[in-house]
Order: C-alpha cells, then sequence, then structure tokens
C-alpha cells in the first residue's frame, strides 16, 4: 500500500505535459527523443507525442 495518490492533480499534472509538449515543435522533439530513449517498443509503435483526449463539456 503505497502514499495516498490525489488522482486530480496527477491528471492536472499530466494534462499540463501534453500541453507544453504539444506548445512548440521543439517540445515535441525533445519528446519524442526521450520516448525512444526510455521506452523504446512505445516508440517502435509510432507514439511519439502526447494526445489531449478530453471530452466536451
Amino acid at each position: 500500500h503505497g502514499a495516498p495518490v490525489d488522482l486530480k492533480t496527477v491528471l492536472k499534472c499530466v494534462h499540463g505535459l501534453a500541453v507544453y509538449v504539444r506548445g512548440s515543435p521543439q517540445h515535441r522533439e525533445i519528446f519524442a527523443k526521450v520516448v525512444e530513449l526510455y521506452q523504446p517498443e512505445i516508440f517502435d509503435k509510432g507514439i511519439t507525442c502526447l494526445i489531449l483526449d478530453v471530452e466536451p463539456r
């Protein structure tokens, strides 16, 4: 049993990261390199950027 986690805080952080990465081509390129380095199996599937999948309000 780990420390309590606030899901809203986690989602807010992930959303902020996605917005940052998608904010410029340079950020996308750096993120893609990090994915390739640390998670090559994901990179091999062509996943190189974060996608915001948000339900409309």
